[in-house]
């Protein structure tokens, strides 16, 4: 595709801010899913998995001692 083609597309929008509103309207669309689609579960699973290796990282003092998984 042609950056003229592209232009057209997001109607000569800031592309940064085009990708941000279809990156939200998409999670929007996955949060009204029911809990029983595959996506809504790998969903889930990826934001559980991103809160626990944040709660670790924050838990976890920062010293040249401990390995750098911990």
């Amino acid at each position: 595709m042609e950056h003229v083609e592209l232009d057209k597309l997001i109607k000569h929008k800031n592309i940064i801010n085009y990708i941000k509103a279809q990156r939200l309207s998409w999670f929007g669309h996955v949060q009204r899913m029911p809990d029983t689609r595959t996506v809504k579960k790998i969903f889930n699973l990826l934001k559980a998995k991103r809160n626990l290796l944040y709660i670790r990282n924050q838990s976890v003092p920062h010293c040249k001692h401990f390995p750098p998984w911990l």
